[in-house]
């Protein structure tokens, strides 16, 4: 195919960025992997009950607690602002209710939490304590530091300073959350499924943006205009005498016969004599006040195409306007209105035929 230096040159630029891509992809996913793994060894590993552990060393741990005591609620969702099933109480965590804790919860917990506090009230009305006595609640979860916010309440609630003889902790429970590996975060359990396959998504999309460049797919349109022509190798050739030219505008080469030009991770090639109408289409940045131009091409086959440019480069519409004579210029609704319902009397129109 002789020397194809130009469009190697072209190709070497996409190789690059999707190689760029592809690390960026692959260090995603060994940080969220980092992030979660101390997650995935309490998960796995089961957690530990909160009685085998000293009140030094709960915090950070992924626990397990069964209880039939609490206190509260001292909290509600938002603090005590309103009324809602999500609430934070107090539980013991040893034997003779000499440590406490906090704990928060919602949803299924949240009911489950409100059934036996009824359940202790019922009791504490009457003798009998048979309904009480085998009416537990089961927990899993993570042990952090309360908020600043929610620590207020628990001293009100409580009445005294949060570390007197460190019966009640100043501690709490996140239910059904694991560690993170960043001191202080947990991750709710359904949240690190997520992050997961996040992570292989993100794994496998690395592997097609190599897979792709080592394939050379970026050239598959060029490779497909070869082919149909009557000879592959001097059109080749041809093509890529193109790309070893300085571009018109960037990513633009433009000779007497072809247009070719690069989207994304792909080089596109038409002939010039096919292009039925060009125009400008205005949109402005979100990240920027300058405004942004997409040079609009459509093609005999319908096909179109929007190259971004700057502001700066839109004078190519004038000279592609000088070299081609045979397509309409500028943009109104009724030529998109032919181009897209009667496209054949659409393109007599662009070339001026009756």
């Amino acid at each position: 195919m002789g020397n194809i230096m130009g469009i190697n040159n072209i190709g070497y630029s996409i190789k690059r960025k999707n190689r760029l891509a592809a690390f960026l992809f692959i260090m995603g996913a060994i940080l969220i992997f980092l992030f979660c793994l101390r997650g995935y060894i309490s998960y796995f590993g089961g957690p530990i009950s909160i009685e085998k552990l000293k009140s030094l060393k709960l915090k950070g741990e992924y626990v397990q607690i069964e209880i039939d005591f609490l206190l509260g609620p001292f909290a509600g969702y938002d603090y005590g602002m309103r009324e809602t099933s999500d609430k934070a109480y107090i539980i013991p965590i040893d034997e003779n209710k000499q440590k406490w804790i906090a704990v928060y919860v919602k949803g299924k917990k949240a009911r489950e939490f409100e059934e036996l506090k009824e359940a202790l009230i019922k009791a504490s009305q009457t003798k009998d304590r048979s309904e009480f006595k085998n009416y537990t609640v089961n927990l899993k979860g993570t042990i952090l530091n309360m908020e600043r916010e929610l620590k207020k309440y628990y001293v009100e609630f409580i009445k005294a300073p949060y570390n007197q003889k460190r019966t009640f902790l100043p501690l709490i429970i996140q239910v059904d959350k694991v560690p993170s590996s960043i001191d202080g975060i947990a991750i709710d359990i359904t949240v690190m499924w997520l992050l997961t396959g996040l992570s292989f998504f993100l794994v496998i999309a690395a592997s097609y943006l190599i897979i792709k460049s080592e394939k050379d797919s970026y050239l598959g349109y060029l490779k497909d205009y070869c082919e149909k022509s009557s000879s592959y190798e001097y059109t080749w050739q041809k093509i890529n005498e193109l790309c070893s030219e300085k571009p018109l505008i960037k990513n633009v080469w433009i000779n007497e016969k072809w247009m070719l030009f690069r989207l994304e991770k792909y080089l596109y090639i038409i002939d010039i004599d096919n292009i039925v109408w060009i125009y400008l289409e205005e949109a402005r940045s979100n990240y920027s006040r300058k405004p942004i131009y997409g040079l609009c091409i459509a093609e005999e086959t319908k096909k179109k195409y929007c190259i971004p440019i700057t502001e700066n480069e839109t004078w190519i519409i004038d000279y592609l306007f000088k070299i081609h004579k045979r397509a309409l210029f500028g943009y109104n609704e009724e030529w998109q209105r032919l181009f897209e319902n009667e496209f054949e009397k659409f393109k007599r129109f662009a070339r001026k035929i009756n």
